[in-house]
């Protein structure tokens, strides 16, 4: 049986835990270890975890039963813990950004609101980063992102033509890279979260296996518009399990069925292959490999 050690600290008479109180305290190192790894502070996860219960300790008198657990209690102030801890070593990261001569020259309020904007900035980076790294590992090259964010970056619908020729692209090769990345980008992105989600329900109950089922993976495969045909990639999935396996999926059927030429359906289905299998990795590991 694992022995739970909490930090050392005078407890007054009115705020003594029990075990079971401890163990709800301990299984927060989930989600704080969840939330710290995706802004790459997952070794900071024990400090954390130690605020936190110092953090319940001094409020501990404040806990009311009759509004919830005290489960539910400790969590939300890990998950509180957690963020204030991301954003002061953000804010602190900010400040040391800022120029001198600046800080002599701009008030009180606006370095604050600066630092604040690049804090935020920073938050997202981690995230972002690491979905632009497998993004370019699941396309092959970083040209497609750089291509896409060109265009993305385009206000003017008549600059496309000329972004294109610079980048030596026709206009319409140049649209289906840009649905190519993000049809990637939406399914590494909401992959990542479901994994992220895993990790802390794992650290929550090591021993309970996680199965991850053909729902889950179909669920991060791309979206259509709303009011718009479904996808191909669902398409192509129902068609597949309809089939039983991708090997004894009848092309010429399924492209008939979805009026799609034979060279488009073959397109359409090896896509979907590797959309698919992208997501089932991320999924489970985090990573394409």
């Amino acid at each position: 049986m694992q022995t739970i050690t909490k930090p050392t600290i005078k407890t007054p008479a009115h705020a003594q835990w029990d075990e079971d109180m401890l163990t709800s305290w301990q299984e927060t190192k989930g989600i704080i270890a969840s939330i710290l790894y995706r802004h790459n502070k997952h070794s900071e996860t024990e400090d954390v975890h130690q605020d936190t219960f110092l953090r319940a300790h001094e409020n501990l008198h404040s806990y009311n039963p009759s509004k919830g657990t005290f489960k539910t209690w400790i969590k939300t102030i890990a998950y509180h813990q957690a963020l204030d801890h991301i954003t002061a070593a953000r804010r602190q990261a900010a400040r040391t950004a800022t120029l001198p001569e600046t800080t002599e020259l701009a008030g009180h309020n606006t370095l604050e609101t600066e630092a604040f904007a690049y804090e935020q900035a920073l938050i997202t980076y981690a995230e972002l980063s690491h979905i632009i790294a497998l993004l370019t590992q699941a396309l092959g090259s970083p040209v497609p992102v750089h291509h896409t964010v060109n265009l993305l970056l385009t206000t003017e619908t008549h600059n496309v033509a000329t972004i294109a020729s610079e980048l030596g692209l026709s206009k319409s090769a140049l649209y289906k890279t840009q649905q190519r990345v993000l049809m990637y980008a939406q399914t590494i992105a909401k992959a990542l979260d479901m994994h992220f989600h895993r990790l802390e329900q794992s650290m929550r109950n090591p021993q309970q296996y996680q199965p991850i089922y053909m729902h889950e993976v179909v669920s991060c495969l791309p979206q259509a518009p709303v009011n718009s045909a479904p996808h191909f990639s669902h398409e192509v999935t129902l068609a597949v399990l309809e089939a039983g396996h991708v090997e004894n999926l009848d092309l010429q059927a399924l492209a008939d069925a979805q009026g799609w030429s034979l060279p488009y359906t073959r397109r359409c289905v090896r896509e979907t292959t590797m959309l698919f299998a992208a997501a089932l990795a991320i999924i489970e590991r985090g990573q394409l490999s």
